[in-house]
């Protein structure tokens, strides 16, 4: 676990590693919508060859973990309508879906087609 402050705003980084190498990470960050703070949920990546292992769902509930230790805000997580097994991670997690812009509804009826049984919106 990494933490400090970036460009005047909270950051906090979390690594899991297998030997010396970098497997899987993901961040709080302290971010600003619509004028409002929020805590962000985001750059969640995995290395190719460890894809598959949980390790994302680790880091991804480590960063959630220290958000809700965080001063209460909301927390939210962007990602791309076709990461679906990020996305099925992220749901798994708790987040639920925004519908708060017209394109959304139907967004979310296909990904929730495409990521099947158990995961509808």
């Amino acid at each position: 676990r990494i933490a400090g402050v970036l460009g005047g705003g909270l950051k906090e980084q979390f690594f899991a590693v297998y030997g010396s190498q970098l497997t899987a990470c993901a961040g709080v960050h302290d971010t600003l919508l619509d004028g409002a703070e929020y805590w962000e949920i985001g750059w969640v990546a995995s290395h190719p060859r460890h894809r598959g292992k949980g390790l994302g769902v680790q880091v991804t509930a480590a960063a959630l973990s220290a958000a809700l230790e965080l001063p209460r805000r909301p927390i939210v997580l962007r990602t791309d309508d076709f990461r679906l097994p990020a996305i099925k991670v992220y749901l798994k997690l708790g987040f639920t879906p925004l519908l708060d812009h017209p394109s959304y509804p139907e967004r979310w009826r296909l990904i929730s087609s495409r990521l099947g049984p158990g995961y509808e919106v």
